[in-house]
This record gives structure tokens, sequence and C-alpha cells, in this order.
């Protein structure tokens, strides 16, 4: 598994197109949008996958939660927005859901600061919320507006666009979209769970004790840790399985939500615990979930394997994740804990200590469940699953004849290992070169459609921050060689020169343009911006400093026309 999970940690994997996509769109509707799930944790990839579809959580500017008593926030995020609405978190009988009370809202002021106004008391129904959010169909068209230059959007692209989502089901807080008609763009968002969530920017008191309690083999380290609390959470529009029958619950309870924690710890996880925890999904995926999850009750899922997986890594020293170690003994020790936990039907949360993830397990699915996990959890039992559903499918991938049908001996199970892993050494050049190919066909076709705006550059260049700097470079290049073009036809314009400046300085100089800038002229932007660059000028003479002179020059002739 070693030799043919290669990792993607780079920025033409899977994951980061789909985040990258996903904070360009969020941009553009002024609400912060990001992959979650399997897609933005599994840096791996292997031979198998164990997921089809793209988990995109989408966060409204306008409104936002806190701990109850806190004071609201005077300093928002990148938020556009004049109104916020401010809801206090309320924690409500079963831990992990809460509900939100209305109790401030921030408004605006001329200076762009935030003023607290108190309102009256009032809890948020996540209904009355949602239903100010637009059909996909629309907001699609919205995007489109706004993103697409003229050329592109013309009635034939809008028409298309009205049909691009059709909303297919709902389970739990998701709404799953099937995307048409837009494959020549997003062709790997076919499938997508959407998930409307609302910002809490200040760790939870429900999960007060996560930070701070004791951990024997130093995982998560500080400094993740750190992060971990820094992104805080979110709490998304879903009532607990208990409460579904109860009318007013129904409607206004919520749950927290620790996606982009998750993220963050399973990114920091090793190549072998990410091996290990893609092997129980590809497992209880065809194993238990598609024999007792065949309705829309709470059933076992995924986020039980990443809970187990996450005290797993909490509370066993790296020395248990050898590379040495079997990879059957490894899944063979997480599903016996598994086996207990529904036995027990108590699975304890990993960021919330009083919260079970099996409190309302149905009886008749927990004995079905436990038996099957009891029989796997044999290593004798898992071995042989392994053969002959990954490794004979993989042997398929890799066109490997001379498989039997039943049990090999261990000479020919090591053949057909060794057969596999030089098949996809052999073709590890040609993927990457498929996915630099595919990178720059995406990145090509996002700079022919996107407005020629300083605007939608300055977005394009903060989502590629995340990427590698290869990547930004050829972004860079690619409106570089647009600006030449252009300049070409009508001459250096002012707005060619803010995409200039985009380009060099959206990610090292992204707090130049801050608030103080508001209260400057236009005037003396000009000239503080022309400082900068003469200072950047080195000595050298290079082609980046003759840029910078020219560019200092054209902001020195701006501020000489300002009005």
């Amino acid at each position: 598994m070693i030799n043919t999970c290669r990792c993607t940690i780079n920025p033409t994997s899977f994951r980061n197109r789909v985040g990258f996509i996903a904070s360009i769109l969020g941009d553009f509707r002024d609400t912060e949008m990001f992959s979650s799930g399997s897609s933005a944790e599994l840096y791996i990839r292997p031979m198998l996958l164990c997921y089809g579809d793209v988990d995109i959580m989408n966060c409204f500017k306008t409104i936002l939660a806190i701990p109850y008593g806190s004071t609201p926030p005077l300093e928002l995020w990148d938020c556009r927005q004049d109104t916020v609405t401010v809801c206090e978190i309320i924690d409500s009988h079963k831990p992990g859901y809460v509900y939100l009370q209305q109790s401030y809202v921030l408004e605006k002021n001329d200076n762009g600061l935030y003023v607290v106004q108190k309102v009256r008391n009032e809890c948020t129904s996540f209904l009355e919320y949602t239903s100010n959010i637009l059909p996909p169909a629309y907001e699609a068209y919205l995007l489109v507006v706004r993103l697409c230059n003229e050329e592109i959007c013309n009635e034939h692209v809008i028409s298309k666009v009205h049909s691009m989502f059709t909303p297919v089901d709902s389970h739990g807080p998701a709404k799953r979209l099937i995307s048409k008609n837009f494959s020549f763009y997003l062709d790997f968002l076919s499938e997508i769970d959407y998930v409307v969530c609302v910002l809490c920017p200040v760790w939870p008191q429900q999960a007060a004790l996560w930070p701070i309690r004791n951990r024997h083999h130093d995982w998560p380290d500080q400094e993740t840790i750190n992060l971990v609390v820094s992104g805080a959470c979110h709490v998304v529009g879903t009532v607990h399985p208990s409460c579904r029958d109860d009318q007013w619950m129904s409607k206004h309870q919520w749950r927290l939500s620790f996606s982009r924690a998750e993220i963050t710890l399973l990114n920091s996880w090793t190549p072998v615990q990410q091996i290990v925890y893609h092997m129980l999904r590809i497992f209880m995926k065809r194993e238990i979930f598609s024999k007792t999850n065949e309705n829309d009750k709470l059933k076992f899922s995924n986020y039980h394997i990443k809970t187990a997986m996450l005290w797993a890594c909490e509370q066993n020293p790296q020395t248990w994740w050898s590379e040495e170690s079997s990879l059957v003994k490894l899944c063979s020790g997480l599903l016996q804990r598994l086996t207990d936990c529904v036995a027990e039907k108590q699975c304890q949360h990993y960021f919330i200590s009083n919260c079970n993830l099996l409190d309302s397990f149905a009886e008749d699915d927990s004995w079905m469940i436990y038996n099957n996990l009891r029989n796997f959890a044999n290593e004798s039992m898992l071995l042989s699953w392994f053969f002959e559903n990954y490794i004979r499918e993989c042997a398929q991938v890799a066109d490997i004849p001379a498989l039997f049908e039943h049990y090999c001996s261990i000479d020919e199970v090591q053949r057909i290992v060794n057969a596999i892993i030089d098949w996809k050494l052999n073709t590890l050049p040609r993927d990457l070169y498929e996915e630099y190919v595919d990178l720059e066909i995406n990145m090509l076709l996002l700079n022919l459609v996107y407005r020629r705006d300083a605007k939608t550059t300055l977005i394009i260049m903060k989502a590629l921050q995340n990427c590698d700097p290869v990547v930004r470079d050829y972004s860079s290049a690619l409106i570089s060689l647009r600006v030449a073009f252009t300049m070409e036809i009508q001459s250096m314009t002012a707005d060619l020169l803010e995409v200039l400046w985009t380009i060099f300085f959206a990610c090292s100089l992204e707090s130049f343009d801050s608030a103080v800038s508001r209260l400057e002229s236009a005037k003396q932007l000009s000239i503080r911006k022309a400082i900068k660059l003469a200072t950047l000028s080195n000595v050298r003479r290079n082609a980046l400093d003759v840029l910078y002179d020219e560019m200092a020059k054209a902001y020195l002739h701006q501020s000489l026309t300002c009005k």
C-alpha cells in the first residue's frame, strides 16, 4: 500500500482543485466556500478511490454564531456586508446540538468599522435562514453573470446555467446536487453534497476541554492544536434523530460541525495512518454500510470510522503505526474497537466529551452491525477479504493475468503484489503528466472566461495562495501575457496597471490595501504604490526590476492625472 498510494500534497491533486474552485466561487458570491469530507481529508491517491462525490461547505457572511455570553466581534473576516446578524449558541438537551438565539446586529459605519446594536432575543430557525438562500440554479446564474466576461456571458451559456445543478435528495444537513451541462468546465464536480452552515469564529464552550486535555503521545502537537482552535467551528442545520418528530425542535435545532478542524487533523496524519483510514472506509462501505443503511435514519457512517481513527492516533504512540506493522493487523485492531463501541452503544465524540455518537442507535441494526464487525475483525477473515476484494480489483486495473478464482499461495500473492507495484511505478510519470496537463487546461479556461478586471484577478490570486508556487507562476504568466496583448491594442490603462499590481502582490502584500487605504485619496494611494515598487528594484537590474520601475513610473504618472 505504501508503494501504490501516491501522496498528492500538490496543487494538481483532485482535492486541491476542488478547494481552489470552491474558494473562487465563494469570493464571487461573498460567501466562504471550502471543500470538506474525504476529498479534502485524504492527501493520498490510492489505486481504488473510496469516495465519489464532493462535499462543499457554504458559509454565508450575513450571519455569525458566537458562544453564549461572548462579546460580538467588531473586526470581521474579509466581509463586505453592511449588516451582519450575530446569534448566541444555546445548548440543547442533546450534547453537540444547539439553538441559535439572535442577539445582536453589527452595522458598518462610515469609517468601515462595525458597531453593535442589541436586538430582541429570538431563536433562529434553520428553515427561516435557508429560505433567504437562492435556488442553486439561480445562484449559478448570478455567479456566471459576475464571473464571466461579456464575450462568454451570453444567452446560450446562461440558458445552460439554469439547469446546471439539479437537487436530488437530502441526507443530514447536506443537499445532494447533480451538475448538468457544465461538465465542459467543472467535469470533476458531477455530484456535490452542498452544506449550508454558519461560522462560529470562537472555539465553542461545548469543546472547551479538547485543547487542554492530557495527551501522552504528543498527537496532535501544540502547533496543530493552535491551528485547529484558531479555525474554530461551524453550525449546520440538522436535528437529532430523537427530536425529528418534535414540531419546534425539528425547525430550530442546529449541530456543531468541526469539519475544518478534522481536515487539519487528518492532513497531519502520516501516510500509514491515511492508508489505514482509506482501507477501513473501503471495507465499511462494501461490507457494512451497503447492508445496513437502507433508510434515512441515523446508522453507522464514515464519521464513526473517522472518530475511531482520531482517538487511535491520539491514544497510541507513533511506533504503533510503524510502516513495518501489518496493515491487516492495524485495521483489525480498529475494527475490534468499533465492534466494542457498537456492543456498548457508546462512541465518544472526539471534540465534545459528553456527546455519544451512538445514543440513538437502533437495537435491530446494532446486532447486525456488531456480528459483521466481529467476524471481519478476525485477522484471517480480514486478510482474505482484502485479497479477494482489494488486491484482485487492483490487479484488474493493472491488467495483470493469471489470478486464480480462490485462494492463492503466498508466492503467488507476492508475485501479484509485486506486479501491481511495478505497474503503478511505471505509470507514475504519465499520471503526473496528465494531472499537470489537466490543471493547465483548467487554468487556461479560467483565464479565458473570467472578467479581466483587478477585482476578479485578486480573487483568482488569493485562491492560488495555497497552491504550489509553480502553479501560481503559471497563472501569473497567463495573465501577464493577456495584459501585454491588451496593451498592444489600447496602451496602458489604470485597470491594466491594477491587474499587474494584483498579479505580483496579491499574496505577499495583501494587507497593503487595508482599511487605512480606504481613507486615502487615489493620488496618495498611487504614490504609495510607486514608492513600494521603487524600493523593490535591485542593482542586478533583471527583467522583474525593470517591470517594477515601469510600474512605479506609471503610478507616479497616474497620481499627477488624478482629479
